[in-house]
Formats: structure tokens, C-alpha cells, sequence
């Protein structure tokens, strides 16, 4: 009896190993499986993470290629910003020097006008003193008047010449010297010729 519970023992335990054997294989080929399930996941992973790796060096390159485009275009532009500048300053200074020349040509027209209006209005007395001069030389009654006018003047300028003579004599003397420095001190005579005035004018 003994022997034949040994033997079912034995029969039992090796039944035993052989499930706990078969069910540990079958774990292990579980976990194999979920081992490899997970590769296969973590691989695609990083696929999927090297694809994106690609397409962000991609964008990255993209962005610094925009970027140094938008560099130079914004050098470009503060180029164009200063020669801008100086332009603008250039156009004031012009722009100053344009209105100093207006407000001189404003100074000179304003001159200009006046000395117009003044030359007209001397214009208009001496075209009434033409007319009146013309009326006088037409009537041999205003022309006479005009001449005997002529002579009055004629003789009060001689008048007041020999006044003047006399004055300046009076005045300069001769102190004493009949002739001085090789010039006689006696003053010269004074000849006043008088020439009428033609009937043609």
C-alpha cells in the first residue's frame, strides 16, 4: 500500500509540476507576447516620434530660413528708413529755403507795387503837366506867359548866384595876399549863359 501511494504521490506531484510547467510556459509566452506587443508599440512610438523629429527640423529650417529673410527685409527697411530720413531733412532744409525765397519775393514784389503805384501816380502828374505844357505851347498868349515865367526865373537865379558869389566872397577874403601859392586869391568872374527854349518842345 505504501508503494502504490508513493507511486500516486509521485503521479500527483508530477502532474503538478507538469501544470505549474505548462502554466508558467503559457505565462511566459503571455508575457513574451505582451513584451513584444509593447516593442511593437514603443517602436511605432518612435517612428511616429522620428517622423516628427523630421517634420519639426524641417519646420525649424523653414523658420530660420523666414526668419533670416525677415532680417534682411527689416535691414532692408532701416536702410530705406534712413535714407528716409535723410531725405525728409533734405526737403525741410529745401523746403526752408523755398519759403525764405518766397518771403524775399513777397518783400520785393510788395516793393515792387509800391514803386509801381508811385510811378503810375508820377506817371499821371506828368502826363497833366504834358497836357498843360502842350495846352501853354498851342496859345501864343500861354507861350509868352511861359517865356516871361522863364525870364523871372532866369533872373531870380542869377540874382541869387551873385548873392552867392558876394556871400562866399565876403566870407573867403583874401586876407591880405594879392596872390598866394601861385594863384591869384581875386575870384574868378562868373559867366551865366541862357539858352531859350525851342517852340519844338
Amino acid at each position: 500500500m505504501n508503494k502504490e501511494m508513493v507511486k500516486n504521490i509521485t503521479v500527483v506531484l508530477l502532474a503538478a509540476i507538469t501544470i505549474f510547467c505548462v502554466v508558467k510556459y503559457f505565462s511566459v509566452l503571455r508575457e513574451k507576447y505582451d513584451i513584444q506587443l509593447v516593442a511593437e508599440q514603443l517602436r511605432q512610438q518612435v517612428s511616429s516620434l522620428e517622423t516628427q523629429k523630421e517634420n519639426l527640423t524641417q519646420e525649424l529650417a523653414k523658420a530660420k530660413e523666414a526668419e533670416a529673410r525677415i532680417s534682411a527685409k527689416i535691414t532692408g527697411l532701416k536702410d530705406y528708413l534712413e535714407a528716409s530720413r535723410r531725405r525728409m531733412g533734405k526737403l525741410f532744409n529745401d523746403l526752408q529755403s523755398s519759403q525764405k525765397a518766397i518771403d524775399n519775393l513777397d518783400s520785393r514784389i510788395s516793393l515792387l507795387k509800391s514803386e509801381n503805384d508811385a510811378l503810375r501816380t508820377e506817371k499821371q502828374v506828368l502826363v497833366q503837366d504834358n497836357e498843360t505844357l502842350k495846352t501853354k505851347l498851342n496859345s501864343i498868349a500861354e507861350l509868352k506867359k511861359a517865356m516871361n515865367e522863364l525870364r523871372g526865373q532866369i533872373n531870380n537865379v542869377s540874382k541869387e548866384i551873385k548873392k552867392t558869389i558876394r556871400e562866399e566872397k565876403l566870407i573867403e577874403g583874401n586876407r591880405g595876399f594879392l596872390i598866394k601859392e601861385g594863384k591869384p586869391t581875386y575870384p574868378a568872374k562868373v559867366r551865366i549863359e541862357v539858352t531859350p527854349v525851342s517852340q519844338g518842345r
